[in-house]
């Protein structure tokens, strides 16, 4: 498994294949060690040109809402929308035919 992985894959992937909860230090904090591995763009923040980042309200908790970084900003959305999320574009770069320059 590769360490380019974010905490959202990766964890579900080391339950998967492995049977425990990852919470090492990495897993427990929710910017990965400042990696923002699975962190998503506030949509609402960039539109104020602001660099707002959401990320997991409690990074343990496989079902956590997630909140944006500003403190001015106060976007909540639910665990099952990242997810769908990041589904769809782990689809869309699987798809991609990697041996294609254009």
């Amino acid at each position: 498994m590769t360490p380019m992985l974010g905490n959202v894959t990766r964890r579900r992937k080391i339950r998967k294949n492995w049977f425990f909860d990852c919470t090492c230090t990495r897993c427990s904090d929710p910017t990965e060690l400042g990696t923002y591995g699975s962190g998503v763009v506030c949509r609402d923040c960039m539109k104020e040109g602001k660099e707002g980042v959401l990320l997991p309200l409690d990074s343990l908790d496989y079902d956590s809402p997630w909140g944006c970084s500003q403190e001015s900003c106060s976007v909540n959305i639910e665990s099952i929308t990242i997810q769908t999320m990041i589904l769809t574009m782990e689809a869309e770069l699987e798809g991609i035919d990697d041996s294609s320059v254009e």
